[in-house]
């Protein structure tokens, strides 16, 4: 979990809903757990750091931890006194599986998606479907904000959202918007995913170059000309180590015990659930 020492540093201001104003500071940002279907085992797993940042109508959707942990000013070495080299890294901030990252154009109804393997980096760009929400006057409290609840058929699931009227963005975590407010909360009807807002406030803190660095520096990215692509060869990879070494010109991967340095091959094939679910593709064409 984040602690406050941590959000202070990054420069994070609470927003409260009569003060709302876009113009205070450049970037609103709004922090998710987000739980989900965690292979191999199919029990459910959690990244406390999810962000969304929005700048007027572009945002990038990504994992705080990852971003951190990638991040050198977060995760540089420096040499200690002995010659050696120590990580100067917060531990809070480690143990994220979650690295997509989403570069979304509202205005444009586009977006582009990077996301990780074990041994694949991908890229490809994608259109905003415009969900079309049925609304309720159903409500709850969110981080402050008195939320409505919505739902539709989207991207191959029907999902169940909250949304603040009090903050007037048509944005949310993933691939989520089209509301009249920001989207606090939200899952899907079988409950396989979860969102879930921390805290939402302003910063001026702009991340999109270091994020834009990050997700392009790599050489072996795999670029697809469209999302259905990409998407259809990382669900495989990610269910089968053979697959994704396969893909990486990996002749077999196997796992190293950190304890006793033992290796064994490591499981072809691993339960994966993805957000948008492969029938959803099967059925598009190109």
């Amino acid at each position: 979990m984040i602690t406050a020492a941590a959000i202070s540093a990054v420069g994070l201001k609470y927003a409260c809903a009569q003060d709302y104003d876009a113009g205070v500071d450049k970037i609103l940002r709004c922090r998710y757990s987000y739980w989900f279907n965690k292979e191999p085992k199919g029990n459910r797993g959690v990244d406390t750091t999810m962000c969304l940042d929005i700048n007027g109508t572009d945002a990038i959707y990504y994992s705080e931890k990852y971003y951190l942990m990638e991040s050198s000013s977060f995760s540089s070495t420096v040499q200690s006194a002995g010659g050696g080299f120590v990580f100067r890294g917060n531990a809070e901030f480690a143990g994220t599986k979650e690295k997509s990252r989403y570069f979304i154009d509202y205005a444009g109804q586009s977006y582009e998606k990077y996301d990780k393997s074990l041994e694949n980096e991908f890229h490809a760009p994608g259109k905003l479907e415009i969900p079309e929400w049925s609304f309720e006057d159903t409500t709850t409290v969110i981080c402050g904000y008195m939320c409505r609840r919505a739902t539709a058929d989207y991207l191959g699931r029907t999902w169940i959202i909250w949304y603040a009227p009090d903050i007037p963005v048509s944005a949310g975590p993933w691939l989520l918007w089209g509301a009249p407010g920001l989207i606090l909360r939200a899952g899907d009807a079988d409950g396989y995913f979860t969102f879930n807002a921390d805290e939402v406030g302003y910063t001026a803190e702009d991340r999109t170059e270091n994020l834009r660095y990050m997700s392009d520096v790599s050489s072996r990215m795999k670029i697809y000309p469209d999302i259905r692509m990409m998407e259809m060869t990382m669900n495989r990879v990610r269910r089968s180590y053979s697959a994704d070494c396969q893909l990486a010109g990996v002749s077999k991967v196997v796992h190293v015990d950190a304890r006793t340095g033992e290796k064994s091959s490591l499981d072809e094939v691993r339960k994966y659930t993805p957000l948008i679910p492969d029938e959803y593709w099967e059925g598009r064409h190109r």
